[in-house]
């Protein structure tokens, strides 16, 4: 049977094979009403990463956040919150796969990158 976590795909009991049909039935479960989770919300944009960290460097003068702080940041009428410490340390080791405004944004408002 596929699991329906992470990477499903599926839209529900059409996408499934009659061996799951039947196995559902065995324990009581009408194949015609499964629901597969929606998919999980996109991650926020690396773009409001760097709008967190300038928020956060004006205000605090620093980019050294905390592992646990929460920056909320409005975009387009939407507030996100950024896990800024963890972004902060994940921005470090992706450094490699981000484009070169991005890199040159954040070593501007001062990211320690080693």
């Amino acid at each position: 049977m596929r699991t329906w976590g992470r990477g499903w795909s599926g839209s529900g009991a059409a996408d499934l094979t009659p061996a799951q049909r039947e196995a559902l039935a065995k324990v009581g479960v009408d194949a015609a009403v499964v629901v597969v989770p929606e998919r999980r919300a996109a991650a926020v944009d690396r773009w409001v990463l760097t709008l967190a960290a300038a928020a956060f460097r004006e205000r605090e003068g620093h980019l050294t956040a905390p592992r646990k702080h929460v920056e909320s940041v409005e975009v387009d009428g939407v507030t996100h919150g950024v896990k800024l410490g963890v972004a902060l340390a994940n921005a470090r080791q992706r450094q490699a796969t981000w484009p070169a405004e991005r890199i040159e944004a954040l070593t501007v408002l001062g990211i320690r990158w080693a």
